[in-house]
C-alpha cells in the first residue's frame, strides 16, 4: 500500500487528522511526503459530515486566509502542514478577518502549534 492510500483509509475510518501524528513528524519527511498525500486527504476530510466535519480547521486559501470544514475543502488551497505551510499561514494571517482564537484553533488543529500573539 502507498502512503496516500494509507492517509485514505485512516481518514475514511473516523481518525481525525491531529491523531496521524504528522505535527510530530520532521519537517523534512512532512515536505517530502505532502506533495505524495495532498490530494487524498483533502479528499477523505472533504468527504466526511457532521460531527467529524464540524470539528476541522484546515488552513485554506481562496482569495483569502480561512479555515475550512467538510465540503468547504474542495473550493480553496489547503496549506501544507510544513513549516512552509506555517509561514504562509502567519503570512496571510496578516491580512485576514478571522480572529486570533479562531487562527489558534487551525494552527492546534493543523500543526499542532500555537498562534503567536501579536501575529495577527
Amino acid at each position: 500500500m502507498d502512503e496516500a492510500t494509507d492517509v485514505r483509509q485512516a481518514l475514511s475510518t473516523g481518525t481525525d487528522w491531529p491523531e496521524l501524528g504528522w505535527s510530530w513528524s520532521s519537517d523534512a519527511w512532512v515536505s517530502r511526503t505532502w506533495p505524495k498525500v495532498a490530494d487524498a486527504v483533502v479528499e477523505a476530510l472533504a468527504g466526511v459530515g457532521g460531527w467529524y466535519a464540524r470539528r476541522q480547521q484546515v488552513p485554506m486559501v481562496n482569495g483569502k486566509l480561512r479555515v475550512g470544514k467538510g465540503a468547504q475543502l474542495k473550493s480553496g488551497v489547503v496549506l501544507p502542514p510544513s513549516d512552509a505551510g506555517w509561514t504562509r499561514f502567519l503570512t496571510e494571517a496578516q491580512s485576514t478577518e478571522l480572529s486570533w482564537s479562531d487562527l489558534d484553533r487551525c494552527a492546534g488543529w493543523w500543526w499542532g502549534r500555537r498562534m503567536p500573539r501579536g501575529a495577527q
